[in-house]
């Protein structure tokens, strides 16, 4: 009995981690098997430094799909952080905000 208990704890803390980690993974799943995708997230990533200034550090990759990137964009900054979630069109190159989240105070990103 109480040679099993490290077995079982280890496998319950494995499932655990398991369950935490998998929608996550499951959402960027796109991103970690297409180069083309990563490559394309790359560039939009730098696009979207270069022309606002958003420091990439301040943005976080949430969900990739075909088409979009969904992330969320926290300055980090002294006092309190703020965030917002946006999407950007790989077609257009357009930066939008997620319908649920308005814009976050701060530098916010041009719409062509």
């Amino acid at each position: 009995m109480a040679k099993s208990f490290p077995a079982l704890l280890f496998g319950c803390l494995a499932i655990l981690i398991l369950a935490i980690l998998t929608p996550r993974v499951w959402l960027l799943r796109k991103l970690y098997l297409d180069s083309d995708l990563r490559s394309t997230v790359r560039v939009e990533l730098n696009g979207i430094n270069a022309q606002e200034g958003i420091l990439l550090s301040d943005m976080l990759v949430q969900e990739v799909t075909d088409n979009t990137m969904r992330f969320r964009l926290q300055f980090h900054r002294r006092g309190a952080d703020n965030s917002g979630c946006l999407i950007d069109y790989f077609s257009t190159g357009q930066v939008h905000f997620c319908a649920k989240s308005g814009p976050p105070p701060g530098p916010a990103p041009a719409t062509p």
